[in-house]
């Protein structure tokens, strides 16, 4: 992933590039994507996640726009997602307990 970011933080570098997950289920597919997405110049590949031969899962950065024509080229069988970091200390939603019905 790069290093820079945009003044605000957001995990946006100055190319417009923010890290996206790609994947699919069948495992077949993952030695296909490896080769689109490495010989697409709009996508820098980080992270190939799964087997050597055909990784499952592809941590990229590439634009939001060029994400979404990623979907329109590569179709239903593969998601393609905005990679949002995990903020622990942000509170998420209410959980409640089963028993209680209020939250712990």
């Amino acid at each position: 992933m790069s290093e820079a970011t945009d003044a605000s933080g957001s995990g946006q570098d100055p190319s417009g590039r923010v890290p996206h997950l790609i994947g699919g289920k069948d495992p077949a597919l993952g030695a296909q994507l490896a080769e689109v997405l490495s010989a697409d110049p709009e996508v820098e590949v980080v992270r190939e996640l799964g087997s050597r031969n055909a990784p499952s899962l592809f941590v990229v950065e590439t634009s939001p726009v060029h994400a979404e024509e990623l979907r329109e080229l590569l179709g239903p069988q593969v998601t393609i997602e905005r990679d949002l970091p995990l903020n622990p200390l942000e509170r998420g939603p209410d959980i409640r307990h089963p028993q209680e019905g209020t939250s712990p």
